[in-house]
């Protein structure tokens, strides 16, 4: 493994567990995405604000010092020099915490630092979205391995606990209130929210992925130290609102049981940040599918139970007398309404809802096609691929191909 394929994989490592890593070249400038802002919303004058922070020895890059800091405002960095760049240049990783941020915490580091109360709820919100890690010894772990294949020489870990007194001016401005207006802010969330949902609803899948994309774009705040938990509470409410959308949209409670069920289990089988992040744009994907294909929020009742009759039992006989006997109606009259209502003879109805379901499935496990045809109600396969091809242009075996080269 050669010098960027190592770095690669330990910003991968570090980032996956949502703590930040820059690589960063002399001379060495503040930045207020160094500490994801917090002195920016602190101090009043941030022209000094270099002198808060950690400053290492000098020649520490030739010496292959690597420093394991605790700042002032207790956050932890790492801070690795990268050799044979061609300048000089450090890997930084932070800030995260090594414990939780309970109130205690918070208040002890105000008094300590002389923090205005008026930043108290900002500094628990800031703190409580840090990463945990409560093992130094796994951290230094990490580094001894990182470090060994990145030097040729001898190599130093230091830790650094910065002290002292922090002889700034705090601004005594609500720092909530300068940086974002709240109210604002959660009122922007619940209308993005509603307009996801409406588009759920109608099976628009594209506006709803433009819809999450935007409330991807101010995010929520963590509430809990653990954030791959964090991520799933709140994972548990998006399936909860899908579910309620697709509702909304005339689709039967069962189908949304199944779906809201899978999703319930597969989150909490997962337990990588990447992975979880990503199962929102599936949960819209797979709702909206689910309204394409059996939304009856149209049609009169007779018609929406006849459909649901349709789709819930789609191994069975359909037939238009078995139909109208279950219903208890006539069959010319069932016939003439529901083609009326529907544009659709029910046998044509019957064979595309068997194959839109086969479709569905198709987008949704990995069944056998086999096995997909015999749940849809056509135990032929030749002919389920022969009515399938008539309607997408396409084998289920091509379709299934076609859908995974996509994802």
């Amino acid at each position: 493994m050669d010098q960027n394929e190592l770095l690669n994989f330990v910003r991968n490592y570090f980032e996956e567990m949502r703590i930040h890593t820059r690589l960063i070249d002399a001379p060495y400038k503040w930045d207020d995405a160094f500490d994801l802002n917090l002195r920016r919303t602190l101090l009043k004058d941030c022209s000094n604000v270099i002198s808060t922070f950690f400053r290492p020895e000098e020649n520490f890059h030739e010496k292959h010092l690597v420093y394991f800091i605790k700042d002032l405002f207790w956050c932890y960095y790492l801070c690795i020099p990268i050799p044979k760049a061609g300048q000089k240049r450090v890997l930084t990783v932070g800030p995260f915490a090594m414990e939780d941020a309970t109130l205690g915490f918070v208040q002890s580091l105000a008094r300590r630092l002389n923090i205005p109360e008026i930043h108290i709820p900002f500094l628990s919100q800031y703190y409580t979205s840090l990463p945990v890690l409560r093992d130094k010894s796994c951290i230094r772990s990490i580094l001894t391995c990182l470090c060994s294949r990145l030097y040729d020489g001898p190599y130093r870990i230091l830790p650094q606990e910065c002290t002292g007194e922090l002889r700034v001016q705090y601004d005594t401005e609500d720092s909530f209130g300068r940086n974002q207006d709240v109210s604002d802010s959660i009122e922007l969330r619940y209308k993005n929210e509603q307009a996801l949902m409406d588009a759920i609803s109608r099976g628009d899948y594209t506006s709803a992925r433009e819809y999450l994309n935007t409330g991807n774009s101010y995010g929520m705040e963590q509430r809990l130290a653990d954030t791959t938990r964090d991520k799933k509470n709140y994972l548990i409410i998006f399936n909860t609102l899908c579910r309620k959308a697709a509702q909304y949209g005339g689709v039967h409670p069962v189908y949304l049981d199944e779906l809201s069920s899978r999703f319930a289990i597969q989150l909490e089988t997962l337990y990588s940040v990447s992975r979880l992040e990503a199962l929102p744009a599936e949960m819209i994907y797979k709702y909206s599918l689910l309204v394409q294909n059996h939304s009856t929020r149209s049609y009169s009742p007779l018609i929406q139970r006849a459909v649901d009759l349709i789709c819930l039992n789609l191994r069975d006989d359909l037939s238009l007398s078995t139909l109208a006997d279950r219903l208890s109606v006539n069959k010319t009259y069932l016939s003439t309404l529901f083609r009326r209502e529907t544009g659709s003879t029910l046998t044509d109805f019957v064979t595309d809802r068997r194959i839109s379901h086969g479709i569905y499935l198709l987008n949704t496990t990995s069944e056998p096609i086999q096995e997909i045809a015999s749940v849809c109600g056509i135990a032929d396969l030749s002919y389920f691929t022969k009515i399938f091809r008539r309607k997408k242009g396409m084998t289920p075996s091509q379709y299934r191909e076609m859908i995974r080269g996509n994802q």
